[in-house]
Formats: C-alpha cells, structure tokens, sequence
C-alpha cells in the first residue's frame, strides 16, 4: 500500500500524500480503496456477474443492473439531503469515488492552501484511481483537476468554494446536470441550483 502510495503521490504532482503536514506516514488516504478493490475481487471470484459495493459512499461494480447500467446519485455539498445529479456507470467504467468536506469535514491535507475545491467526484475505472484522483482535486484545487482530466482517463464532478460546478463533458452528457451557459476545453461551468 506505501509503494501505491508513493506512485500516486508522483503521478499527481504531490497533490495525493501518503504523508500528513507533519511529516508523519498516514495510509488512511488509500486504505478503504484498496479494501473495496480486494473485495470486489473476491466477489469477481465467486462467481456473480452483476454486483456492486457500496464503501461509505464510494461505489465499486460489474455487470449491469436489472434494468441497464449501474446509477448513481452525487450528494450536494451544501446540503446532504439534496444530489446535484445522478449518473450511470458506462463502458469500462466501475467506480465511483467521492471525496470532500459535506460528510466528515474538512479533513483532506491541502497540498495547495488556496485550493478551491470543496468536493469532488471521480469516475473511473478502478477504485483505486477513483478514489485517489478525487482527494487530489479536492487538495491540489482546479488546477489539479484540469490535469487528471488532460491525462487521466476519468470523469469529474467538482464544486468549487463559490458553488460552481464542474463536470467534464462525457458525464455531463450521462447524468442529469443541466446544461451550461459556458463552455471551457476540458469543462462546462454551471452555478449550483438553489432551492
């Protein structure tokens, strides 16, 4: 788990660390990923086709659902009982990870000070990548987050500190995010929705 850790902290320009601000070695950053990874590899084992795991939020799957692809829902950060959309699994694509303060506060070490990201939800596929690329988004801001998107292939949901809402355009195009006034290269921008 150290050795991922190290690679990923590499591959996102130190965005992810496996190290507190401290110094100090702390897994936790990867830790509950790599348990849905070899869970869902026991269950790839067994034998069931169609499953998926839900880990506190983060989402692991294969197969199909009874009804199609896989869905599921992202939480609004500013209001837990509301989602800001929903979205299907496509291709191969089967993870889910999400990132940010709206659930256990502001408990991700900032690489960058300034980051503007408060949430951020990956889709990829494998949870390990998912799960790591959206810490580094939510530490390393939008500029962390125009680089998973260049060189990653993943989608993004991401709210910034001012309620604007990222999504890059293949899961605007598979969730039910409504449509933007603007348009950037890797993004669309729209304000959140308000009650």
């Amino acid at each position: 788990m150290y050795a991922q850790s190290v690679e990923w902290e590499q591959l996102t320009d130190r965005a992810f660390t496996p190290y507190r601000p401290d110094g100090v070695l702390d897994l936790s950053g990867i830790v509950k990923a790599v348990a849905i990874a070899a869970a869902g590899k026991l269950l790839e084992d067994q034998g069931p086709a169609n499953w998926m795991l839900n880990a506190g939020g983060d989402l692991l799957a294969a197969g199909a659902a009874g009804d199609g692809s896989w869905r599921f829902g992202i939480v609004d950060p500013s209001d837990r009982a509301r989602l800001l959309c929903a979205a299907s699994l496509e291709g191969a694509q089967k993870a889910v990870a999400t990132s940010g303060t709206s659930e256990r506060g502001d408990h991700i070490w900032r690489t960058n000070e300034r980051s503007d990201i408060q949430q951020a939800t990956v889709v990829a596929g494998s949870i390990e990548k998912a799960d790591v690329l959206a810490t580094a988004i939510v530490s390393g801001g939008s500029e962390t987050m125009q680089s998973v998107l260049e060189y990653r292939d993943v989608d993004v949901v991401a709210v910034d500190t001012q309620a604007t809402i990222w999504a890059s355009p293949r899961l605007r195009c598979n969730s039910t995010l409504q449509a933007a006034p603007q348009q950037s290269p890797a993004f669309s921008a729209m304000k959140l929705q308000t009650a």
